[in-house]
């Protein structure tokens, strides 16, 4: 024989299964999602304020102001210039197997010109630079040794003689593209035939691709890229790029061996300890301009000529008077 369950029970097991359920409803509307949620999302989305900046260490030392760092192509040294006591030389200075300085740094020009901008041959024979010891700046290559110093090129226009400057040499060292009369321009290797590569506006700093078929420069505060031979341009950075979620002047760009990333400087803004920050620090971008851009310094001195080594694995530039290298994950 069935037996009857009281009413009285009933009614109590009905309005506990109630509470329960206003229970569960009251955590899913007040947002409140259980611990191990809570756990994961923070491990997903770590804050800026964690993130650990690659290793770094002064190349240059002593007083003066040092500029302009370049990767020897055997990565073994780094070409530079040094301004001290009037004088604006290029100097050398031989790194060990760690990257870190090995000996005194050797003064390749050693004149009371201003020597500037140093770019090594693909051979590691020569270097490129630009100079003012005629007048205007011009472009002047010298050995590896600081033998054999001349003129390579003056940009001579149909009225005068124009300054040149900030050459780059080309991956198969065949060109060398560097500025004149707010554009960049492209000799070969012996200082002839002079192409323009774009045609308005200010352009400056450019930077070949490891297969040299493109250009990274300095554009109107923002960095863009350039076929060599169609003259075709696309955005890098700044609004209506690639990156058009990358706001902020950008410049002084600099390819990866691989040809898959550019180094940059840029004041773009971050939010550290609670408040903004504007340095102008070291950014990294993939060179289809997909993916984020990253910071590689977070400091108050401003950054300048990210310099990739030959292998892909630091970046030499300038921070505050001196050169430092930082070695990459």
């Amino acid at each position: 024989m069935r037996r009857r369950v009281p009413g009285k029970i009933i009614l109590m097991m009905l309005a506990l299964s109630l509470l329960l359920g206003c229970a569960r409803k009251e955590e899913r509307v007040s947002g409140r999602p259980a611990r191990p949620r809570e756990e994961r999302v923070r491990e997903a989305k770590p804050s800026v304020e964690e993130k650990k900046l690659p290793e770094r260490w002064q190349i240059t030392s002593g007083p003066g102001y040092h500029s302009f760092p370049a990767w020897s192509p055997d990565g073994r040294k780094i070409a530079y210039t040094r301004y001290w006591e009037g004088k604006q030389d290029i100097w050398v200075v031989e790194l060990d197997e760690d990257g870190k300085p090995k000996t005194g740094a050797v003064n390749l020009t050693n004149s009371p010109s201003m020597d500037e901008h140093p770019s090594w041959s693909p051979d590691g024979k020569r270097i490129v630079f630009h100079s003012d010891r005629e007048g205007k700046r011009q472009l002047f290559v010298v050995d590896a040794d600081g033998a054999n110093l001349r003129l390579l090129y003056s940009h001579q226009t149909e009225i005068e003689i124009k300054e040149c400057f900030n050459p780059a040499w080309s991956p198969n060292g065949e060109k060398i593209a560097f500025v004149a009369q707010n554009n960049i321009w492209v000799i070969d290797k012996e200082g002839k035939e002079a192409q323009f590569v774009t045609s308005s506006g200010y352009n400056d700093h450019p930077a070949w691709s490891p297969d040299g078929s493109q250009l990274a420069f300095y554009s109107g505060n923002i960095i863009k890229l350039i076929n060599v031979d169609t003259k075709k341009e696309r955005r890098l950075t700044g609004p209506g790029g690639m990156r058009s979620d990358f706001p902020g002047w950008s410049n002084y760009p600099a390819w990866s061996p691989d040809g898959e990333r550019i180094v940059f400087v840029s004041n773009r803004k971050k939010v550290l300890g609670g408040r903004e920050v504007e340095h102008y620090d070291l950014w990294v971008v993939k060179a289809d301009g997909t993916g984020e851009a990253e910071y590689l310094t977070n400091d108050e001195h401003r950054e300048y000529f990210p310099s990739f080594s030959p292998r892909g694995d630091k970046i030499a530039f300038q921070s505050g008077t001196h050169i430092w290298v930082i070695r990459l994950p």
